[in-house]
């Protein structure tokens, strides 16, 4: 594929539960950020030697540059299409933000590689 990751993340969501796509978002993002920690229950990005409080804004950012998913673009055109799969940049809804910079649950689950649930703080180191 002539479209390399460029040091990006690849999220590969499955599309068919909500909550594993979460939680495999959340785990990208902790993999493609090691800059971000736990500090006193609080996700924070360490950057320029400072500590600064994660967003949904400053998060959203960071995810956009990156975390990638897998896409089918379409480089023909209607009449002729031409297919292929490229890496584009991953853009996080509201409420996967939300979800993201939430705390982990403490509910038990059937599933227990969902017990993170999507929360970025289950994740990152704490500091």
């Amino acid at each position: 594929m002539p479209d390399a990751l460029n040091g990006r993340t690849l999220y590969r969501p499955r599309r068919h539960d909500p909550d594993e796509d979460l939680s495999a978002l959340a785990d990208a993002i902790a993999a493609a950020l090691p800059e971000l920690i736990d500090r006193d229950g609080r996700v924070m990005l360490h950057q320029d030697g400072q500590r600064i409080p994660v967003t949904r804004d400053v998060l959203a950012a960071r995810i956009t540059e990156n975390v990638v998913v897998l896409q089918e673009v379409n480089i023909g055109t209607a009449e002729a299409p031409y297919l292929e799969l490229k890496y584009v940049a991953y853009v996080p809804t509201e409420k996967e933000l939300k979800a993201l910079l939430a705390a982990p649950s403490t509910d038990r689950t059937l599933r227990p590689h969902l017990d993170k649930g999507g929360s970025l703080l289950a994740r990152v180191a704490r500091v």
